[in-house]
């Protein structure tokens, strides 16, 4: 099996969680790995900061799709956007944990109804990294569309002098979206018509009917999603 290829890395710093998790399938010691072997808090990450690495830090009872198969286990999973890992516990009211999945695109969860994969993302921010976790917002024949939602910590600035202002250490979002075409790559394209006619140019006709008729905000979850959609339906 190809689990048997994966390494055990599962460091017992949370053995009776990891036991408790495994007892009814092996698999979850291959989905999931140790986090703070990976993810060490520095004193600018744990100092006093506006925002939130988290995109909601609430801990949903969650489904993992390992290797095609579902794991049966309960578990419970949130995203940190800031470190771009998906953190793990045993119940939802935890607020500190220890394990993540571990990161392959051949796992995948779904948190609160969003479906999450990890996959390699060409063209975008390269501070962000060529892989990350994106959520599937359509999934088509011809087109799926996927968005990065991140979180970036910003360095406090103080004034030095009273014209300027100061700005306290922070979190901010950063937002990317991709298109796949068929099964290949995900390619990054920002929501302008600009970016959607070089995505779409063989097919100019059906996005200009849309664009006509549909005057919503480009930059719309919603919007983007009943573009990509329409264009993935047959004609």
């Amino acid at each position: 099996m190809y689990r048997n290829l994966l390494p055990l890395i599962i460091l017992f710093s949370s053995g009776t969680l990891v036991a408790q998790l495994s007892r009814n399938d092996s698999r979850i010691n291959d989905a999931f790995t140790d986090l703070t072997n990976r993810v060490k808090p520095t004193s600018t990450t744990i100092a006093n900061f506006n925002g939130d690495p988290y995109l909601d830090s609430k801990f949903y009872e969650s489904t993992v799709v390992y290797f095609g198969k579902t794991l049966k286990e309960k578990i419970f999973l949130r995203y940190n956007a800031f470190s771009d890992e998906m953190e793990m516990s045993e119940k939802a009211n935890t607020q500190k944990t220890g394990q993540a999945l571990i990161k392959n695109s051949k796992i995948s969860c779904i948190i609160n109804k969003q479906v999450y994969k990890y996959l390699p993302l060409k063209n975008g921010n390269e501070f962000l990294g060529r892989a990350g976790y994106v959520q599937e917002i359509h999934k088509g024949n011809q087109y799926s569309l996927y968005l990065r939602k991140r979180k970036v910590f910003r360095e406090g600035k103080k004034a030095r002098t009273s014209l300027e202002r100061s700005f306290p250490p922070r979190f901010i979002d950063e937002t990317e979206w991709y298109l796949q075409k068929g099964e290949g790559a995900l390619e990054f394209f920002k929501p302008t018509k600009k970016y959607l006619k070089f995505h779409f140019k063989t097919n100019q006709k059906r996005l200009e009917s849309f664009l006509k008729n549909n005057k919503g905000d480009l930059k719309n979850i919603e919007t983007i999603k009943g573009l990509v959609s329409f264009m993935d339906s047959k004609n």
